[in-house]
């Protein structure tokens, strides 16, 4: 492995690690062992706009992944699905994000 490469490894590493940083209180405070399948998914989109919102380089556009055990009683091949790709909504009118430095000492 070059330099770059990586380079390019640990800053995705970085990445994931600060994204599970900012996420695991929601994890937390909601998961639930008997949450369904559209509860899982409506956290998990909650937890990808906090991340979206915390870095300013990122893109609204996701898809997520299943992976369930498959065969009789868990023992198969594991049956894995993609969504489609789709784009979380964004607000921008915030108070906070229209005059960031209103309440800020020292900015421009």
């Amino acid at each position: 492995m070059d330099g770059e490469e990586e380079a390019a490894r640990s800053l995705l590493a970085l990445t994931n690690l600060l994204s599970l940083f900012r996420s695991s209180p929601l994890f937390r405070e909601r998961h639930r062992p008997d949450m369904t399948e559209a509860e899982a998914e409506a956290l998990l989109k909650e937890a990808l706009a906090v991340c979206f919102y915390r870095d300013k380089q990122s893109i609204n556009k996701f898809q997520i992944a299943k992976v369930t055990a498959g065969g009789e009683g868990g023992k198969g091949k594991a049956v894995i699905s993609v969504s489609d790709p789709f784009a979380l909504e964004t607000t921008w009118d915030y108070a906070a994000f229209i005059n960031p430095s209103a309440h800020a000492k020292g900015t421009w």
